[in-house]
Formats: C-alpha cells, sequence, structure tokens
C-alpha cells in the first residue's frame, strides 16, 4: 500500500505541473526505490511507484552520483523497470563522469 500510495502522489505531483525534485530529492529517491526493490514477493502495486522513478530519471529531475546512481541502477534492474530507457538515463551520465576522471580512467581495468 505504501509504494502505491507513493506512486500514486508522484502521478499526482507531475500531473498538477508540480516539480517532484521539490518533493523528493535524490537520497530519498534511492532509498525508497532500493528499499522496495528488495522486497519479497514483489506486489503488483509497487509498479506504480517504480514506473514514477523511472520517468522522473529520464526526465532528469534527480542527480544521482556515486552510490546513489549504482543502487538506483540495480533496483531498476532487479525490478526489471524500464530497462531500455530510465536505466541509461542514470548510467550515461554516471559513465560520462568516469570518463572525464583521469585518476578513474587510471585505476579502471578492463
Amino acid at each position: 500500500e505504501i509504494a502505491a500510495e507513493i506512486g500514486r502522489r508522484l502521478r499526482q505531483s507531475k500531473d498538477a505541473g508540480a516539480s517532484l525534485s521539490q518533493n523528493l530529492n535524490s537520497k530519498e529517491v534511492t532509498t525508497c526505490f532500493y528499499a522496495f526493490s528488495k522486497l519479497s514477493p514483489q506486489m503488483p502495486e509497487y509498479r506504480v511507484f517504480y514506473e514514477a522513478v523511472a520517468d522522473g530519471l529520464i526526465e532528469r529531475r534527480w542527480q544521482l552520483e556515486g552510490l546513489k546512481a549504482a543502487l538506483v541502477s540495480t533496483a531498476l534492474a532487479d525490478t526489471e523497470t524500464r530497462m531500455s530507457d530510465a536505466l541509461p538515463a542514470v548510467l550515461q551520465p554516471a559513465l560520462q563522469r568516469l570518463s572525464e576522471s583521469e585518476k578513474a580512467r587510471e585505476e579502471i581495468s578492463v
């Protein structure tokens, strides 16, 4: 019920034109999304929340760096949510920042 209510409120605030970034910060989104992704069994009601977060990720409502990007990416994969659009929206900026960091390039091995 909690996930469905959060998802419903996210949808309402989007429909009303309010910015989700004013309603939830990146830490709150990361914490809630990751926590719900680990619940078992996964309930259909959670999907509303997952989809609302995915919409926000695609619209870049939150800046996710480092651990936040990793946790949200994991939650997207665990819940199989919008792997073709939301996951790249999170991973591409994170990978871009890594590729721009000389220190990171030196430490990364493939």
